[in-house]
């Protein structure tokens, strides 16, 4: 009732501006119907970037800090498929490369090479796929800015089954402990560029 009168009041003529105080009440009002429109689901983007409606579970999403002036990141995760039937992660894409590729690695009789999966990377159902340095991982190329520890990006993996699913990736240091382990990805390797 209040809060009534005092909008009476400031639709008069000579009336000033709305009090502060209710000006703040009614912009947290704003805010907050605006939440409700907004809703649940995109909420979920930012405090459980990686869990969308599916069966898979993707979790440890993160980026080595590539080397001053690099073109080239090697991005990781883990997926757990705990569904009935097998997907398949079939392609991605992120606003900050050009490139977005699902590479498997391998080192026989000292060399290491590198190749894209066009066919894509099976999930089988109740395993766990994990995309880390020195094995499968997503190769990211032509970045567009350097990746700078502290920062994130979005990025959108494509599921055969799931569909999109968008996953946030913070970029760490190369000296932190889970983002241990290839020295081909600590020296960043440059997938056949000069």
């Amino acid at each position: 009732m209040f809060i009534s009168r005092t909008l009476r009041k400031c639709r008069e003529p000579n009336a000033d501006v709305a009090p502060v105080w209710l000006r703040t009440i009614l912009a947290s009002i704003m805010g907050f119907s605006l939440l409700a429109c907004v809703g649940p689901s995109t909420l979920q983007a930012e405090t459980m970037p990686i869990k969308q409606r599916t069966s898979l579970r993707l979790d440890h999403a993160f980026v080595r800090e590539p080397p001053l002036g690099a073109k080239v990141a090697g991005a990781y995760l883990r997926i757990v498929n705990e569904g009935v039937s097998a997907d398949r992660l079939i392609g991605l894409s992120t606003p900050v490369a050009d490139q977005a590729e699902i590479h498997s690695m391998k080192i026989e009789n000292g060399i290491m090479t590198m190749r894209a999966l066009p066919e894509g990377l099976l999930l089988p159902p109740g395993e766990v796929v994990e995309l880390k340095p020195g094995g499968i991982h997503i190769m990211l190329g032509g970045l567009h800015a350097p990746l700078r520890q502290g920062e994130s990006f979005t990025a959108t993996l494509r599921f055969e089954k799931a569909g999109d699913v968008e996953v946030v990736f913070p970029v760490e240091s190369l000296a932190t402990g889970k983002a241990a382990g290839s020295p081909a990805h600590d020296q960043g390797h440059r997938h056949g560029q000069d």
